[in-house]
């Protein structure tokens, strides 16, 4: 009896592994959202430029001040899950007016496991 549970439990390992991995990225797909959308809100609250900046497996949003810039929201960490996180640049600034009118599209590709997924802000701030 112990050796049939034994077996079922190894021959789902690779599914469970496999879901595990898609529940990661897309967690860090929608956390990277919710990111971008925070940091859109601080821009226009405050009404200055704030700056979405994506590297060394973490994304953070910083608004400038007059005594240098200021972390507006918590440091979202890719490498806690194993999810890796490559972007098409550095980072990305959110003008006052809540806009985004250069270095788009902005894109960051995800990635665990072989689970491909990626989020798109493209002209003007759209959220893809």
């Amino acid at each position: 009896m112990i050796a049939i549970i034994g077996i079922v439990v190894l021959m789902s390992a690779p599914r469970l592994n496999r879901a595990w991995s898609r529940r990661d990225v897309s967690a860090a797909r929608v956390g990277l959202g919710s990111l971008f959308l925070r940091a859109r809100v601080a821009a226009v609250t405050a009404r200055r430029p704030a700056t979405l900046t994506v590297a060394n497996g973490k994304a953070f949003v910083t608004i400038a001040t007059p005594t240098g810039p200021e972390y507006i929201s918590q440091t979202l960490l890719f490498q806690t899950n194993g999810v890796v996180a490559t972007s098409s640049s550095t980072s990305l600034t959110i003008e006052p007016t809540g806009l985004v009118r250069s270095g788009t599209p902005f894109v960051v590709a995800l990635s665990k496991s072989g689970i491909v997924d990626s989020v798109v802000i493209s002209g003007y701030g759209r959220l893809e």
